[in-house]
């Protein structure tokens, strides 16, 4: 905490530990209490904490003239109070100038009086979106308000809100641009008609599944939240029904909102598998708060491995409709994810030979995007244990090249050249995860570990071992070898 006291007058990012909503405030050295941080009931509500004291993360102090300014500001008005939208246009055009905002902040407005809420919900700087990007709002900047009953139509059908919102995905998730492109233009739509969706994604680990929801999610400016499903399980009676309403509740009063629950199997199994009461009635409630919130601007995507696990109710036109499969990226996707995963500066230290990236993805058959990913970094660690300790300086390591002149540095990339040998390593150390199902382990006994069993192991190398090292001696014989062999007798006998 002295670093924040350092510079205690800057604008900060603020995240709850168990929220993924960020807001801006400005935090001063008063408010300071060890890890934790004073803040006023309105910006409780964003974190939607019901205390004014909030365990904070300080992510990046920024400064307000850094920040660039919004061109146009849409907003929704939240209040309880019957008010004139005019005058609550000029009175945003009048207070909130100068002060910076995020998609999903809720921000107080006094108003006679009382104070209402508005929720940020888009901003653009030159006819652009900004989903992310926090923005300050100047005196030139037009702000736009809307009642909870217009809704955010007009956004959710700008074609330049859903190629941003696209484009920002793919710049992380590799591969999957067309399933990519059809969730966000299916979501934009269904919340365009104040209408709720759901998406279930499924497929073998490590395709994908849950960063690309996590990557639509954090891309929209919507509030989102991330749910371990086995985590929704308590042990009181009827405890888990109130924990999944509250939060089907916290999304119907944000919206649009975006809901995920990854490992969805673990609530979600057909009934004909669970034996306990707790799991049925768990999804019945969650059928039901996902038809209660089907007239909601509400995206739930549920993810899992298996869908054959899932109960068919799970599967109607009311829940999950729209089910992604991602599937073990072929030969043309991996070289993709290679492409993307191997950047400008780690292609300079390898060798000419591994910079055809088709060989790379030839080579790399059932492997995942997660398998790719781990495959390089195995690639590079052989190439940096390999590295003669000569090459670098006592007082520096291979991660930090600042200190040494350009001489070393040339030294030390030409020492470290990643070679075809270094990835062929690596990928006989590496088990595809598309390919697990068909691997076979050698197993451990030997005949050595059989005891009393001389004769029966004598006929089995006569009748197995011998016909498979040395068929042509049996071709000699003019016989063949024998289809197989039966071994029988009582429980025990080895």
């Amino acid at each position: 905490m002295k670093q924040l006291n350092s510079i205690s007058n800057s604008l900060f990012l603020v995240s709850s530990h168990h929220k993924t909503i960020v807001s801006f405030v400005k935090i001063y050295k008063d408010q300071i209490q060890q890890d934790h941080c004073l803040i006023s009931d309105f910006l409780a509500n964003n974190f939607d904490s019901s205390l004014n004291i909030l365990s904070i993360t300080i992510q990046s102090p920024l400064r307000v003239q850094e920040i660039p300014a919004a061109s146009v500001l849409s907003v929704e008005f939240e209040g309880e109070h019957s008010v004139h939208l005019d005058e609550l246009s000029f009175l945003c055009n009048t207070l909130l100038v100068n002060s910076v905002v995020l998609p999903g902040q809720h921000v107080p407005i006094p108003f006679y009086g009382h104070e209402d809420m508005i929720i940020i919900h888009s901003c653009t700087v030159n006819g652009l979106p900004q989903l992310n990007q926090p923005l300050k709002i100047s005196s030139t900047t037009k702000i736009q308000l809307f009642t909870p009953e217009e809704g955010l139509q007009d956004m959710l059908l700008d074609s330049l809100f859903v190629n941003q919102w696209i484009d920002s995905v793919n710049q992380h998730v590799f591969g999957f641009n067309d399933s990519i492109q059809h969730i966000i233009y299916t979501i934009s739509s269904s919340f365009a008609q104040n209408k709720g969706i759901g998406f279930l994604f499924h497929g073998v680990p490590g395709t994908g599944k849950t960063s690309t929801a996590e990557w639509i999610a954090d891309s929209s400016g919507f509030y989102h939240e991330y749910i371990d499903s086995s985590s929704l399980f308590r042990k009181l009676e009827g405890e888990s029904e109130v924990n999944i309403s509250r939060i089907f509740q916290r999304l119907r009063s944000k919206c649009p909102s975006i809901l995920i629950l990854d490992d969805f199997a673990s609530i979600g199994t057909s009934r004909d598998l669970v034996s306990s009461s707790t799991e049925k009635r768990i999804l019945d409630f969650i059928i039901t708060e996902m038809q209660l919130s089907s007239h909601h601007k509400i995206a739930v995507i549920a993810i899992t491995h298996n869908l054959k696990l899932l109960d068919k109710s799970l599967l109607g036109p009311f829940c999950f409709p729209n089910q992604v499969e991602f599937k073990i990226p072929d030969a043309k996707t991996r070289l993709v994810i290679l492409q993307n995963l191997i950047s400008p500066q780690l292609q300079a230290i390898i060798s000419p030979d591994l910079h055809d990236f088709e060989y790379l993805s030839k080579q790399t058959h059932g492997y995942t995007a997660a398998d790719l990913k781990e495959l390089i970094r195995q690639t590079f660690m052989l190439a940096l244990r390999n590295l003669p300790s000569p090459s670098l300086p006592s007082s520096s390591s291979p991660f930090s090249t600042q200190q040494l002149d350009p001489q070393q540095q040339a030294n030390l990339i030409k020492a470290l050249a990643i070679q075809k040998e270094h990835f062929q390593q690596a990928l006989k150390k590496m088990k595809p995860s598309g390919l697990v199902e068909y691997f076979t382990e050698k197993p451990s006994t030997t005949f050595k570990d059989l005891i009393g069993m001389d004769r029966i192991i004598q006929q089995l190398k006569v009748a197995v071992v011998q016909p498979l090292m040395n068929p042509e001696r049996l071709r000699e014989l003019g016989l063949g070898c024998p289809a197989g062999v039966l071994l029988y007798g009582p429980p025990g006998t080895g």
